[in-house]
């Protein structure tokens, strides 16, 4: 077992907790405590068994639905529930974190257990959980810290191989920005699943994303999204897949700033080419979308990465080159 502490200044310490089949302990307590909750990805109900309350949320953009937050609302308030434990990938972790932080109930403890690599390795530590509305990804706010994650890497098992490839691309954009050699390992970890060993992968990974966190960054490729995609098109499209193309997108841009040379980005766009995620129906649908606003974002250099302001003119300027390239 191995342990992490997240700290907020005064304010709170999450406490990040990696071990295998820790899931069963977490399970076997909470599943026999009065005002205890659970709610579980539809993913894993042939996996894990809870015989008091509990529910189950279909995973992927539609469980940040409103209705998913209403229903979630009104299961928690019908009875004193004190702890709510969700178990599964991102988005449901996310509607989970967002109700829990938006209702009015004697709370205890908020823990979530990722079931996902791209979970495990993007943890829930932004300080904010989404909901999404009028057709808006995200379009609902609010700030909040869980008390615990517990990250299981047994969950790995139940992926099968093209599904986890995908997943090794959160873990590569963060070797881009700490250690070009956690993204070189990410590579070849998604090119081999027999007997690999996570724990050191994982716990490096862990301490790159409390740094990252901590100076209050938003994922590269998060922000831009939202200016080469229309909202519509990104409910519709996997967070894999859109992320893909934003972040091959700043990459392109940084090429041009001269931030990165022409063989680091080629070095780079051929990596994630590996990784099986683009589709060439969703880069037909970037589009240059007019905000009239400039826009912060993470830059990846030949040494590392740093913030950098984006105007509209830097994004429409390189658009039409890069979706031809690619």
């Amino acid at each position: 077992m191995k342990t992490f502490v997240f700290s907020k200044g005064i304010e709170k310490d999450i406490n990040i907790v990696i071990s295998k089949n820790i899931i069963k302990n977490i399970i076997k307590k909470h599943d026999n405590t009065y005002g205890s909750f659970i709610i579980l990805d539809t993913k894993l109900r042939n996996i894990i068994k809870i015989k008091n309350d509990h529910t189950y949320i279909k995973g992927g953009e539609e469980a940040k639905s409103l209705d998913k937050y209403l229903y979630l609302c009104e299961l928690i308030n019908n009875k004193k529930y004190n702890n709510i434990i969700a178990i599964g990938g991102g988005n449901v972790l996310d509607i989970v974190g967002y109700a829990f932080n938006t209702l009015n109930f004697e709370k205890n403890n908020l823990i979530l257990i990722p079931s996902t690599l791209s979970s495990f390795v993007n943890l829930p530590l932004s300080g904010n959980f989404y909901a999404n509305m009028n057709f808006t990804r995200n379009y609902l706010k609010v700030t909040g810290y869980p008390n615990y994650i517990y990250i299981d890497q047994n969950f790995l098992n139940y992926f099968n191989t093209q599904e986890l490839k995908k997943q090794f691309l959160i873990p590569y954009i963060i070797g881009l920005l700490y250690d070009k050699n956690h993204s070189k390992l990410s590579i070849k970890y998604s090119s081999s699943f027999e007997n690999l060993d996570y724990d050191n992968f994982l716990e490096r990974n862990i301490k790159y994303i409390i740094d990252f966190y901590n100076h209050e960054y938003t994922f590269p490729g998060e922000k831009i999204s939202k200016l080469i995609f229309k909202e519509s098109d990104l409910l519709k499209m996997d967070y894999l897949e859109f992320l893909a193309v934003s972040f091959l997108f700043l990459i392109y841009i940084s090429y041009n700033k001269k931030e990165i040379s022409k063989e680091k980005y080629e070095e780079i766009k051929n990596d994630i080419l590996k990784l099986n995620i683009l589709k060439r129906d969703n880069l037909k649908k970037i589009s240059f979308q007019n905000t009239n606003s400039t826009l912060k974002e993470i830059f990846i250099t030949e040494n590392g990465y740093k913030e950098f302001i984006l105007s509209n003119s830097d994004i429409k300027d390189n658009i039409l080159d890069f979706k031809q390239i690619i």
